[in-house]
């Protein structure tokens, strides 16, 4: 059986009683050279300031819109109760799997045979 680490608990936990995660929802980082990443822990740039303006990118932009709408969450996030509030954490599933939109390996709810 696989273990979380102790930060790796506080961050399931976070997914579960916080807000979920916001990545694109309602929060996005802006790079030094105006790349806008859904957040600062994904490598993943989506537009940049300096080339549209920072609402039409918000507004617009095709994977900002993705990721607000939980229903492309995939695997077993997917069924979960709580993937409206939460909706796992699109970085980690991104750094474990390559995809936006996979399972959060770390979640709480997790199925313990997921790796």
């Amino acid at each position: 059986m696989r273990r979380l680490t102790d930060y790796g608990q506080i961050q399931a936990l976070a997914g579960l009683f916080g807000q979920g995660c916001t990545a694109g929802v309602n929060v996005v980082s802006i790079t030094p050279n105006g790349g806008v990443k859904p957040c600062a822990m994904m490598p993943v740039v989506v537009d940049n300031v300096r080339r549209r303006p920072f609402s039409e990118i918000w507004l617009r932009n095709p994977l900002l819109n993705k990721l607000r709408d939980r229903s492309n969450v995939k695997g077993w996030c997917a069924s979960c109760r709580f993937v409206t509030e939460c909706g796992g954490r699109r970085s980690r599933a991104y750094a474990y799997f390559g995809d936006l939109f996979a399972s959060d390996p770390n979640c709480a709810k997790a199925p313990v045979n997921h790796g």
